[in-house]
């Protein structure tokens, strides 16, 4: 079976490759593998950078939502109509996000075709996000009478403020790419055929000296 997210390193650069097209969805398997590639992999290796992206045309379509609900249900403790314990994937998920975010290399999301609700939280806590100008970004969530539950509501109310979080989290609408543009939900719009050319260029140029506190001052140099 081809496992649905890959590791590998390229001239110090690592890559994190969601690796089930042609939509890469998200269930239980992809974040045990995601989190065993960034807590166990990536920190034995050297790079000084890294990069995630979709294989084929899409980023990822975000979770499989009959694998979520299932699992949801079998793992819920309930008594007495109140829930007494969370599956524990749950707050994995939360915690895989935030190592990512606490990673002291350049983690840059390479954003086409779709990205959209967990696709999109994951993009969220990356360093930098570029992306192509067809992309379709959105946390669908309230669409399907739920909420993001990766982190992205508290990542997206720290980027674009309370009222604009809110706008985008509960109207579950698409965001056109040159509003994120804007808003800072993603740093810079790149052309479909080199953006990935542009990525490992990006990662090279800004990894010497690194510090994500200082984004600001970085996005100069996109």
């Amino acid at each position: 079976m081809t496992q649905n997210v890959i590791w590998k390193t390229e001239n110090n650069i690592g890559h994190i490759i969601f690796n089930d097209p042609p939509s890469n969805k998200m269930n239980l398997e992809f974040f045990s593998n995601f989190k065993n590639i960034i807590t166990n992999l990536l920190p034995q290796s050297e790079v000084k950078a890294v990069l995630i992206y979709g294989s084929g045309r899409h980023f990822s379509s975000g979770a499989d939502l009959s694998d979520l609900f299932m699992n949801v249900k079998k793992n819920t403790e309930v008594k007495n109509n109140t829930i007494e314990k969370y599956p524990a994937f749950l707050s994995e998920n939360i915690e895989s996000m935030l190592f990512l975010d606490s990673l002291k290399i350049p983690v840059i999301a390479v954003i086409k075709g779709v990205c959209l609700g967990s696709a999109m939280e994951l993009a969220l806590f990356c360093h930098i996000r570029i992306c192509t100008e067809s992309a379709v970004l959105g946390l669908p969530e309230t669409t399907f009478n739920l909420l993001p539950g990766s982190g992205g509501v508290s990542k997206l109310l720290s980027i674009t403020g309370y009222s604009k979080a809110l706008e985008i989290i509960l109207s579950g609408k698409n965001i056109h790419t040159n509003d994120a543009l804007q808003l800072g939900i993603i740093h810079k719009l790149v052309e479909k055929k080199i953006i990935m050319d542009y990525a490992v260029e990006l990662a090279e140029k800004i990894s010497i000296g690194y510090d994500k506190d200082k984004i600001s001052s970085i996005i100069d140099l996109l």
